[in-house]
């Protein structure tokens, strides 16, 4: 094997790591953190009423107020995940980007 076919063979690999189709961008995934922003919302809507007190109503506001802390932490979670699906995105498009300037640039040599 030649020094142009090790080469070409490792620029194949590097497009098969990177895959084909457009990768997932940020706005794909920007509505669920929106969504569960507005269940934290919600959830917190559903605290008991003056009209409901006592040790039961006590024990169900904390509940309540666990799973909307619950529900806000995720939504965090889910933009800082659509900011690093973003990231990856870019890595994968420059590596593409790359490989196939690289190959294009590689050819006139094998001809």
């Amino acid at each position: 094997m030649g020094l142009l076919d090790a080469f070409d063979a490792t620029w194949s690999q590097a497009r098969a790591t990177f895959g084909q189709g457009t990768p997932n961008q940020r706005a794909a995934f920007q509505e669920s953190g929106q969504r569960l922003e507005n269940l934290q919302d919600t959830v917190a809507s559903a605290r008991p009423s003056t009209q409901w007190t006592g040790s039961a109503a006590d024990s169900y506001a904390a509940a309540n107020e666990a799973h909307g802390r619950v529900m806000g932490n995720l939504a965090q979670l889910d933009r800082r995940l659509a900011g690093e699906l973003s990231r990856s995105a870019a890595v994968v498009n420059g590596g593409r980007t790359g490989a196939t300037w690289l190959t294009r640039s590689s050819a006139p040599l094998t001809t």
